[in-house]
């Protein structure tokens, strides 16, 4: 078989393509215009903005999120307990001193996880 046959069979065409998003200038906020991140989403906070990772954290869908910092974790967990209006799920902040038990655990009782991680934690 060559492989210009092998490419038009249906398992091969089922290739995922980059979709880009095209913030406007002047928009502070993502939830100006998201009301959810994509699946499988990376987003540059640099050229963005703010707001992604709070409308990852009150979407319906399941998500982890990786940040450089535990301090930013600490934040969104203590916003995640005083406003659960907005928060409807809770925050499991993972950072070290956090056990597999811990995380286990949350996972067996959230019915929609929200995980925040150091990089260093992800492992």
């Amino acid at each position: 078989m060559s492989l210009d046959n092998t490419l038009k069979t249906d398992k091969l065409m089922q290739v995922k393509t980059k979709r880009t998003v095209i913030i406007p200038k002047g928009t502070k906020h993502l939830s100006e215009r998201l009301e959810a991140l994509p699946v499988n989403c990376l987003y540059n906070k640099g050229i963005v903005g703010g707001g992604g990772t709070t409308i990852a954290l009150t979407s319906n869908e399941k998500s982890l999120i990786a940040v450089p910092y535990k301090e930013l974790i600490e934040n969104k967990v203590a916003q995640s307990n005083q406003d659960r209006d907005l928060y409807k799920h809770g925050v499991m902040g993972v950072h070290g001193g956090v056990s597999d038990r811990q995380i286990v655990k949350y996972l067996q009782t959230a019915k929609v996880p929200k995980i925040m991680v150091t990089y260093d934690s992800i492992e």
